[in-house]
């Protein structure tokens, strides 16, 4: 497996309130698979995504990335870590003083690439290859997602961890978008969309339903 967790849980704390946004759950990915999260705002789907990314630490239950664990480990081990995975966030996803090239040329050094021809590829794909050149604060909330997307694929990671991937987008994007994830995970990649779209819940291989922090259906 790509990907394992047991029993997570995790709690949040607002004023005086607990808040809680995982509740016993369970999940697994494969090889190739291609895993949509689904549910209502406030579900847990963004937690989970934070726990199997590291980013976040469950309060209990564990998370193993290729067997290794990345729950509860230093940040220089949770990085080395992640040098294996593509992540998209709704905010956070981009250096505001880099350009978009920048941004992706960036996220492909991490793994010692920099492929200038295959970031202007990925960004006629994601629709933005017009606004190559311009800075995150300059781009509308849809080119904001589509140049996140691109960050998330630049490195060509092994595991694909994404929130809301297709985001404001036309139609016609849309497809693209989802043609282009469907081939990543054709050729081995494991990937996991949280999404409110039913286009990206159809293209999944399985889908994951959350609801309070539990879930539903898998």
């Amino acid at each position: 497996m790509l990907i394992e967790a047991r029993e997570l849980y995790r709690f949040h704390h607002l004023g005086g309130e607990e808040v809680k946004a995982l509740r016993g759950v369970d999940f697994s990915l494969a090889p190739g698979e291609f895993v949509a999260l689904v549910g209502p705002s406030g579900s847990g789907k963004s937690t989970l995504l934070d726990c199997l990314a590291g980013l976040d630490d469950p309060d209990g239950g564990m998370v193993t990335v290729e067997g290794r664990p990345i729950s509860r480990q230093p940040e220089a081990v949770r990085r080395k870590i992640r040098r294996g995975m593509g992540l998209m966030r709704q905010k956070g996803n981009l250096l505001p003083h880099l350009t978009v090239t920048e941004n992706v040329l960036e996220a492909q050094s991490v793994v010692g690439r920099g492929d200038l021809s295959e970031v202007l590829q990925l960004l006629e794909e994601m629709g933005i290859a017009h606004r190559a050149g311009a800075c995150p604060p300059a781009l509308s909330g849809g080119e904001r997602a589509r140049a996140g997307l691109a960050v998330a694929l630049a490195a060509r990671p092994r595991i694909l961890l994404l929130d809301e991937p297709t985001g404001e987008v036309d139609a016609a994007t849309e497809a693209a978008i989802v043609n282009l994830l469907r081939a990543r995970c054709a050729a081995g990649v494991g990937l996991v969309a949280a999404t409110h779209n039913p286009a990206l819940g159809k293209a999944a291989s399985r889908t994951v339903g959350l609801a309070e922090g539990k879930v539903l259906h898998a």
